[in-house]
């Protein structure tokens, strides 16, 4: 019975079935992190490239986790395949009515992991 285990198997499990079910097509997951203890990241984004490869399914992932991130990156190095990965941050612009514009910045995969060797990159808050 699943319902026995931990919140963050039951994720895994149902993550699992709903890339298969998606098969071919897109995957969206918000805060995808949650339940997963940070030590666990790297297997789990391992887990969810592996997934997406399988099911050619491409994903969408929300995060407000720099280790979440990081084990993304961790895993471009890896696998070596950087520009399987976008990386996109949201900044917010004062325009000069004092009211904020949010920007998203697009990095490519390649791009991005360069940024996080030459400089430890946070995405949250790039500029």
């Amino acid at each position: 019975d699943l319902s026995q285990y931990g919140e963050g198997l039951q994720r895994v499990f149902l993550l699992a079935l709903l890339f298969a079910s998606a098969r071919n097509g897109i995957v969206l997951v918000d805060e995808i992190e949650n339940a997963i203890h940070p030590s666990l990241l790297p297997k789990f984004v391992e887990l969810i490239t592996k997934l997406a490869d399988d099911f050619s399914v491409q994903v969408f992932a929300t995060t407000h986790s720099k280790e979440c991130i990081d084990s993304f990156v961790l895993s471009c190095k890896k696998r070596g395949k950087f520009d399987d990965f976008s990386f996109i941050g949201l900044v917010g612009q004062v325009l000069a009515n004092e009211e904020v514009m949010r920007i998203a910045r697009v990095y490519s995969g390649s791009d991005y992991v360069r940024a996080c060797d030459i400089a430890d990159v946070d995405l949250r808050g790039v500029v």
